[in-house]
């Protein structure tokens, strides 16, 4: 028998399929890091960072060696995890691996992981699950083998110009083929139905179970490849057309005790979803923001998110629809603490060598000075104006109470006598009411730190765990939705005793930790002069009574002065941090 060219061609595209959908499942759906740029290990002395040794595992378990990546060379590996071989002799050191993505970072302590296996006085660890690569589908469709093979042929003008436009107009044709394909279809069965000539027979052929089963069938695999084509625009809308499928399921299968429950549910689901569209419509237009402070940011396993360390005058930008609203240099030493740049390391006072007092500064990004030059910050301009004094400025942006708690041993333990050597001085934490959302996970703060650990202190010990479920789940609800968004709807940090009281004991556990590590030195509460910002302090009542608190009211002339604020931003400037310093300075110096 004769295999017309259809069946040849139905047979082809059947075997390519299985083909793929083998690679995907066998090969593909296992990568997840395939963009590594720079593998950085600190912590060890120079002659012996070579006996670390890191190695990519691929989706076929074959080790492949990124020796190469160490030396600054880009990887063009695919690999479900990274393994990391230590010597024993190290194993008990501080060490850590800082590994850079094109769009993210990591960085995580041996002492945070767990070995899987000894041998040969060389200890394993297998690298964090969360060590993952941010891209696209054909992102990292591009870079997986055997595809990134083909693009290593080309020449480099190929690979950058021609074949992007090429994969793009081939994947046109296909889906205009498509197209074509279903109109034919479609066509070839209404002219049937037509040339019967009742209209009765169109709707005959429409509510046929099989016309049901297919429409179903390209619904189903449209919502289904939608996450993996476009994975950054899962939206709430996303979910909603899928439980508008699943009841259409539903009713393909005939449920009729539940005929009328469904559709009052699809009712329910086709209104928010025109809302969910109009809304999008209607703000699509504002808030066409720049913001790349985020690139300065390393994914932690305690923190959840750290500055990147050994950063050296990165510039730090934001704009407002067009406005720029900072440009301001960045710089940060091994422990992710933000530095003078290099051009103020010559400064006068950075050399005098008799600083015999220590200033740690602990808050967020009215600490770290966002949108400043490190010399308008409140930790260099009080250094500046105390001369024996050393300020280590631990404010992040984006960090919370909770956060400050970890900075001491039972966290990452960077502040410690080795980083603060200074035995006498004092410890400030500076509060700013958002702290108590970050504390509890608002769904405003989980829309950009959606890491964040829980922190809570039981019996003087701390606790730290993921923030619940449901309470991520609701806030990614809240984030995505475009109606949400339109009218503010989101949950805050609940106002009672229970959890000033937790908000509190964080305070208290930072003053203990850091007496203990200090016992010559003083902690302070500060409350940041901003009239936004200090309204709720129902949980000072709660903290310990040895713990001082310097309660510093804003300018006479805040609401009037725009210079205490950064224009198209809300954080302080220079001048509103002299003031701030000037104000401790006065409390301070008396003790």
């Amino acid at each position: 028998m004769w295999i017309n060219k259809t069946s040849i061609i139905l047979i082809a595209l059947t075997f390519c399929l299985a083909l793929s959908v083998l690679y995907y499942l066998l090969y593909f759906k296992n990568i997840v890091i395939y963009d590594i740029v720079k593998i950085e290990i600190s912590g060890v002395p120079s002659e012996r960072v070579q006996d670390v040794k890191i190695y990519g595992i691929t989706p076929v378990s074959k080790k492949i060696d990124l020796s190469k990546v160490m030396k600054h060379q880009s990887s063009q590996g695919c690999f479900k995890s990274i393994e990391l071989n230590v010597p024993d002799s190290l194993s008990a050191k501080n060490i850590e691996i800082h590994i850079d993505l094109k769009k993210i970072s990591y960085s995580f302590r041996i002492i945070d992981l767990n070995p899987i296996h000894e041998s040969d006085n060389t200890i394993r660890y297998i690298l964090p699950s969360t060590l993952r690569s941010k891209g696209t589908f054909f992102q990292k469709l591009f870079l997986a083998y055997p595809f990134n093979v083909f693009l290593s042929m080309t020449n480099k003008v190929f690979r950058l110009i021609w074949v992007p436009v090429l994969l793009r107009i081939l994947l046109f044709i296909v889906v205009i083929l498509f197209v074509v394909f279903v109109i034919v279809v479609f066509w070839k069965y209404f002219n049937g139905v037509i040339k019967k000539g009742p209209i009765q027979k169109y709707y005959d052929f429409l509510t046929q179970r099989k016309i049901h089963y297919f429409i179903l069938f390209i619904l189903v695999l449209g919502i289904s490849i939608w996450p993996i084509l476009f994975p950054l625009q899962v939206k709430l809308i996303y979910y909603l057309i899928v439980l508008l499928v699943f009841s259409l399921v539903l009713q393909v299968l005939r449920i009729n005790q539940l005929r009328y429950l469904l559709f009052l549910f699809r009712l329910l689901v086709i209104t928010f979803i025109f809302s969910e569209i109009f809304f999008r419509v209607l703000d699509c237009n504002k808030n066409k923001n720049v913001d790349n402070s985020w690139e300065v940011y390393a994914a932690d396993s305690v923190l959840g998110m750290r500055l990147k360390p050994n950063c050296n005058e990165f510039n730090l930008l934001k704009t407002i629809n067009g406005d720029t609203a900072y440009y301001a240099s960045f710089s940060s030493d091994n422990n992710s603490m933000r530095v003078a740049d290099e051009k103020m390391l010559n400064d006068s006072f950075h050399a005098l060598p008799d600083k015999t007092n220590h200033a740690i500064f602990l808050g967020c990004s009215f600490t770290f000075g966002m949108g400043l030059n490190y010399y308008c910050t409140f930790p260099y301009i009080f250094e500046k104006s105390h001369k024996n004094y050393k300020s280590y400025n631990y404010g992040v942006f984006g960090y919370g109470t909770h956060h400050c708690c970890l900075l001491f041993d039972e966290g990452i333990n960077t502040i410690n006598n080795k980083s603060v050597p200074e035995d006498s001085g004092f410890c400030m934490y500076t509060y700013i009411d958002d702290h108590l959302d970050r504390v509890f996970g608002s769904s405003g703060y989980l829309s950009y730190y959606k890491n964040t650990p829980y922190v809570s202190i039981e019996n003087d010990n701390l606790k730290r765990k993921k923030i619940p479920f449901l309470q991520t789940c609701l806030a990614w609800i809240l984030n995505n939705s475009s109606t949400m968004n339109h009218f503010k709807i989101e949950f805050k940090h609940p106002k009672n005793e229970e959890f000033y009281k937790r908000f509190a004991g964080l305070v208290n556990y930072m003053a203990n930790k850091y007496n203990k590590l200090k016992p010559y030195g003083r902690f302070y509460v500060s409350i940041y002069p901003y009239n936004d910002q200090n309204k709720d302090t129902a949980w000072i009542k709660f903290i310990n009574k040895e713990i001082k608190v310097l309660r510093i009211p804003p300018p006479e002339d805040f609401d009037r002065n725009p210079s205490y604020i950064i224009k198209h931003d809300w954080h302080p400037t220079k001048e509103l941090n002299q003031y701030y310093v000037n104000e401790i300075s006065k409390l301070i110096d008396k003790e």
